[in-house]
């Protein structure tokens, strides 16, 4: 009896399982986009933004690692790295470089991909464009040459670049999720001077804003963005500072709300806060101390802002978020800093606070686009691989 009890909640259970299963997210219809080597800007347990989908799912943006022989701040030749970018057609596999010099840096370039590089109909990049008054590639940001840059307007299908009137030593360029707004950040870096800077697409006229800072993601449906703002310098000090995180009204040109001081934003440089499809929501990285072993200790956390009601909607323990998921209420977030990918669904009572897996820890984050996922596995021979899959729902 005893026995015939144990396998009947033994086939409860796995029929429970099953159904868990059957009514879950996941990864669907996966395929490889691209062998990952020593050309392909990523590393080995980091790929966070290394790459961006075109919204019609056509192409992939991504980074190719070169070295470049310029002038040191010692006066010296020397060989520096830089980032290229390119672009392959995942409809015939060919690739084509865009022609801007390389990016100085790995830490701009991810943070440049992390936001909206392409327009909502994927024909044009909207692209740093270093002046490159040497010839040799390479965008020189840092002294003794200090090369300017403009944003530029890339057409892929003609293959043409348009710069645009806006220059300053450092340029970091987005589009807004719809499309019809440019927002620039301008950074004369010498000098630490800043301006944010907007317009609309169809008719080219920068505007500056009242406040400055690091522009984070726009709002797919209102003119919020993310802004890391730009602090006073320490006593003492002529250099400004990384600020606290606040949302800015575009539009209004002001502060909507602070979400985090500047303890607690400091990583938002690495870490793109982003929104849900509906723009309810922002997810975003934050820091919380936890007492573990006697000692206080920083821990990662995700943070999620209700715009429509004004306030913190819930806090999602050691994960980062990646981009929004298929629908208006979904965020792709890797557990860890790079660990098992998940989703989450809002308004889910599910355990584990509406989290679902989307596959084991085999595979690593990269970027989202709509319904598709780009990830990183790693191959039987031990090499990598860039992947991308769709995310679908259960039906309801």
């Amino acid at each position: 009896m005893k026995n015939m009890l144990k396998l009947a909640v033994l086939c409860l259970l796995a029929v429970c399982a099953a159904a868990r299963a059957q009514n879950s997210p996941k990864l669907v219809g996966e395929k490889k986009i691209m062998k990952l080597g020593d050309e392909t800007a990523h590393t080995e347990g980091r790929g966070i933004w290394c790459m961006r989908l075109s919204p019609d799912g056509r192409r992939v943006l991504y980074l190719l690692r070169k070295m470049y022989k310029t002038t040191t701040r010692d006066g010296k030749q020397r060989e520096r790295r830089g980032y290229k970018l390119a672009l392959r057609d995942l409809t015939n596999g060919k690739d084509a470089v865009v022609p801007v010099p390389a990016l100085f840096d790995d830490d701009f370039a991810m943070a440049w991909l992390s936001m909206t590089v392409f327009d909502p109909a994927g024909k044009t990049l909207l692209v740093p464009v270093g002046q490159d008054a040497d010839k040799n590639g390479y965008w020189d940001v840092e002294p003794p040459k200090e090369e300017r840059s403009k944003p530029g307007l890339y057409d892929i299908a003609s293959g043409t670049l348009k710069t645009l009137d806006l220059e300053a030593n450092l340029i970091f360029p987005t589009f807004s999720p719809n499309g019809k707004m440019l927002v620039v950040l301008a950074l004369e870096m010498k000098a630490m001077k800043a301006k944010v800077h907007v317009t609309p697409t169809d008719k080219i006229n920068f505007r500056p804003l009242a406040k400055a800072g690091l522009i984070r993601s726009i709002c797919p449906t209102s003119d919020l963005m993310g802004l890391v703002v730009i602090a006073e310098p320490e006593e003492g000090k002529q250099t400004p500072r990384p600020g606290k995180f606040v949302l800015y009204d575009l539009k209004a040109d002001t502060i909507k709300a602070e979400l985090a001081d500047r303890e607690h934003a400091r990583k938002l440089d690495d870490y793109n806060p982003q929104w849900t499809g509906d723009g309810r929501y922002l997810y975003y990285y934050g820091i919380e101390d936890v007492k573990r072993e006697g000692e206080l200790r920083a821990m990662p956390i995700t943070r999620i802002w209700d715009v429509k009601l004004g306030k913190e909607a819930g806090v999602l323990a050691d994960t980062v978020p990646i981009g929004p998921g298929p629908g208006t209420n979904t965020m792709v977030l890797s557990k860890g800093k790079e660990q098992e990918i998940v989703l989450h669904v809002q308004g889910d009572k599910t355990l584990g606070k509406g989290l679902h897996s989307l596959g084991d820890e085999s595979i690593r984050p990269i970027s989202t686009q709509g319904k598709w996922l780009l990830f990183i596995r790693k191959d039987d021979d031990g090499t990598e691989s860039a992947r991308m899959a769709e995310i679908t729902l259960p039906k309801k």
